[in-house]
């Protein structure tokens, strides 16, 4: 029983002081980040993957501010858009036919932003919640739009998870946001709403049908994240 006793005592020690390794207070924790957001309903853009890296300077061991930026190629839903048409007439003008369309675009979703963290130390485990602000850019594709557009805007979110020791000063961390893009309009992915592709637009066979939901000039998209995180030159 007493073997047992300070085994799991030096098993406890090993892991907490591994744990407080993994984030030094006056060091930067510097994280490589993959995400899946599921963008809102209301926003016109299939779910995608994004990537990029963070880094936080840790005040203490519970308190951390930092920077982060995220870049992703979603999908628009031309869906939600009117149908572009494209018709053939014979030579003889007995017969023609009118094919409809939907028009997708592949947009580049870029975000930068400031963050703050809070977490506890329960041995490798460590919980933690996290907030912050900042701007989103959505470029759209030039070769359809015909030129250089995008749409921008405020970006702020919330959330929380857990991060999980690996190493004296490596750990992965796992967890859930809440993303809110403000001054969203995805009117702006409509590629034959306006200019020239606009004289193809087809008014005889209204689209969407079923309408798509409401528009929204705030909305919030599910965002799951996984991190590796590591301490530059380790512990001091």
């Amino acid at each position: 029983m007493t073997k047992r006793f300070l085994l799991l005592l030096a098993l406890g020690l090993t892991a907490s002081t591994a744990a407080q390794a993994q984030v030094v207070p006056g060091r930067f924790q510097v994280s490589v980040d993959g995400a899946w957001q599921q963008y809102a309903e209301s926003s016109a853009l299939d779910d995608a993957p994004l990537a990029g890296v963070r880094g936080a300077f840790f005040l203490t061991r519970f308190l951390g501010i930092g920077a982060h930026v995220l870049a992703g190629r979603p999908w628009t839903r031309g869906e939600f858009f009117p149908y572009v048409r494209h018709s053939y007439l014979s030579s003889d003008e007995t017969n023609d036919t009118t094919l409809l369309y939907v028009v997708d675009q592949r947009v580049t979703h870029i975000q930068v932003g400031l963050d703050a963290t809070l977490r506890l130390e329960l041995g490798r485990l460590s919980p933690f919640a996290t907030v912050g602000f900042g701007r989103y850019r959505f470029f759209l594709d030039p070769d359809q739009v015909n030129g250089l557009e995008d749409l921008a805007g405020a970006a702020y979110h919330y959330g929380g998870g857990f991060e999980l020791q690996l190493g004296e000063a490596a750990g992965v961390r796992f967890g859930v946001l809440d993303q809110v893009l403000r001054d969203f309009d995805r009117d702006r992915f409509c590629v034959n709403c306006s200019g020239a592709m606009a004289l193809l637009k087809e008014d005889r066979f209204p689209n969407p049908s079923p309408a798509p939901p409401a528009k929204e000039s705030t909305i919030h998209n599910l965002r799951f994240v996984g991190s590796f995180s590591f301490v530059p030159g380790g512990e001091r």
